[in-house]
């Protein structure tokens, strides 16, 4: 039997192919949980039956009308097996999956049944504008502009982005050590950079201009162009890009189109009634008040947990990391745009750079494209206002410690945050006065002599104002495994609100509730003393070397 196996376990992957060029899609897929079924141990065929079973299920959707988000499955499922791409097969799956927004079927509806059209149409609408959420690109994007619209104060710092905005940013180290409130909108790379121009305009119309904008886009992201499916889904009147100076390249039907997935919500790919019909269980449980909660607070927790996707050098796959640097127009018309509001109302615009897998980087397989990210970006960047930010200090990121190339992994991110914060201090630093640093540190006593695992210590830090006037600000603290850099560190004290009259003293106390001890060890204790400078901040850096033993 032994014998027979890899000839049968050959048998059925040449079948599950030639069920797939054959467009058999649910015949690919028991194909496919057989030949798992017959190499269990085996983790390629596993991941090839999981991956032919989504496609399957979109396959079985696009057959019943349901197009939401199939697109985007679709594209992650060929990222993952790029033959599929050459096959015609999945290209005729793909066009089956387009939206065609039907127009003669809704002229003759409108000719023959104009009334009950009208009725059920505006019923359907005033059900989506309650409930206008039904896949997850459209969750993320609803999530973000929802967000924009229901946030609690002004904010001080927006992160703005794709979703390595939302799963590799955490907010609370940019508030600790930036100062102010700060909401992360990031949405999804189909969306564009014009999405990120667009709620900045909004945000500036509504509450004026923030202190900080960070914007934060997978490389290959910058080559994405306007969807009017995305378009449809942004809770603001009609003609929005107009009202912002910022309208797209239009291309031949797609205002005609955006129309009817806007508001004709009977024939819009944007479907979001026709979906919930199907699925009758869902139809009212999904309340657009409830979604901003979770993602806009002061969290020091992104990351992804969803499951690994495969990454290979050798094939390079996901195929979208491997693409080269080609930004488009859209990309370019909302960059300026942006850059020109920051300057216009003079705050600070930052553009991070991705992270990266070390294997990919180490092999020379990202080098030409991060190079013309740069040279790109450079066109749109001054001395005062516009910055391009790297990680300080460039941390290149294991399989390990990411979902994909795009996102990390539960925990990494705070490595990555840490960096982005670390390059935006050393360009504020750099624009306020040299000598700024009136706030100045007098003494640091710890409740404990030494710690239990799991211990929250309590650290009381006294600061002094040099200065003859005012000065205000604000203290914040981690603690990081002896000699380690600080993205890694353990446990993390938000930051509290320092204001001092000229040449007067005080003390903070400081309660490192964020994160854990959870290893015995020696920790340092670092210390960031920030102070206001306008809309800008000076951070000054205290490390103690070993300050803290946990036994």
């Amino acid at each position: 039997m032994e014998k027979e196996m890899p000839e049968e376990l050959s048998k059925t992957y040449r079948e599950v192919w030639y069920y797939l060029e054959a467009g058999e899609w649910l015949n690919a897929s028991i194909a496919a949980s057989h030949l798992a079924g017959l190499d269990p141990a085996g983790n390629e065929n596993r991941e090839l039956a999981g991956h032919v079973r989504k496609l399957s299920e979109v396959a079985e959707r696009v057959r019943n009308g349901s197009k939401r988000g199939a697109l985007a499955r679709l594209e992650e499922v060929s990222g993952s097996l790029p033959r599929l791409s050459e096959m015609a097969s999945f290209r005729s799956l793909v066009a089956s999956a387009r939206y065609t927004s039907g127009k003669k079927g809704v002229l003759v509806s409108i000719i023959t049944a104009i009334v009950f059209i009208t009725v059920c149409n505006f019923a359907g609408y005033k059900y989506v504008q309650a409930q206008p959420i039904n896949t997850d690109t459209q969750i993320m994007v609803n999530r973000a502009w929802l967000g924009l619209k229901k946030i609690p104060e002004p904010a001080d710092f927006l992160l703005l982005g794709d979703s390595s905005c939302l799963n590799n940013l955490a907010p609370g180290a940019v508030s600790d050590r930036l100062g102010g409130y700060v909401i992360n909108l990031g949405n999804n790379a189909g969306t564009s950079l014009l999405m990120d121009a667009w709620m900045l305009s909004a945000y500036i119309s509504e509450h004026g201009p923030p202190r900080s904008v960070v914007v934060t886009r997978i490389l290959s992201g910058y080559g994405a162009v306007h969807s009017t499916e995305f378009m449809a889904n942004v809770p603001l009147p009609w003609g929005y890009w107009d009202t912002y100076n910022l309208a797209p390249e239009w291309k031949e039907g797609e205002i005609a189109d955006l129309l009817i997935a806007k508001y004709g919500v009977l024939y819009s790919n944007a479907d979001v009634l026709r979906e919930r019909l199907l699925e009758p269980a869902n139809l009212f449980n999904s309340d657009a008040n409830k979604y901003p909660a979770s993602i806009y607070n002061h969290s020091y927790i992104a990351g992804n947990k969803e499951q690994k996707q495969d990454m290979d050098i050798n094939t390079r796959t996901p195929g979208s990391y491997f693409k080269n640097f080609y930004p488009s127009a859209d990309a370019t018309k909302a960059i300026k745009h942006m850059a020109d509001l920051a300057r216009e109302h003079r705050f600070q615009l930052y553009f991070t750079l991705q992270v990266e897998w070390d294997e990919a980087v180490k092999a020379g397989l990202r080098t030409e494209q991060i190079a013309a990210q740069k040279k790109y970006l450079s066109r749109f960047t001054d001395d005062a206002y516009v910055h391009v930010v790297e990680q300080v200090p460039g941390t290149l990121f294991t399989r390990e410690q990411m979902q994909n190339p795009n996102h990390l992994w539960h925990g990494s991110e705070k490595i990555y945050t840490e960096g982005i914060v670390n390059g935006i201090v050393a360009i504020q630093n750099g624009l306020t006065a040299p000598d700024l640093k009136n706030l100045g540190l007098t003494s640091v006593s710890l409740d404990a002599d030494s710690y239990q695992p799991g211990a929250t210590p309590v650290v009381t830090v006294g600061v002094t104002n040099t200065d003859g006037a005012a000065v205000s600000g604000s203290v914040s603290c981690l603690l990081k495994p002896s000699g380690g850099p600080d993205g890694y560190w353990t446990a993390r004290a938000p930051a509290k609100s320092v204001n001092l009259e000229g040449n007067a003293t005080g003390e903070v106390t400081l309660n490192l509730t964020a994160g854990k001890l959870d290893q015995p060890g020696l920790y340092d204790l670092v210390i960031f003393l920030r102070q206001d400078a306008g809309n800008l901040s000076h951070e000054t850096r205290i490390e103690l070397a070993g300050k803290v033993t946990v036994k």
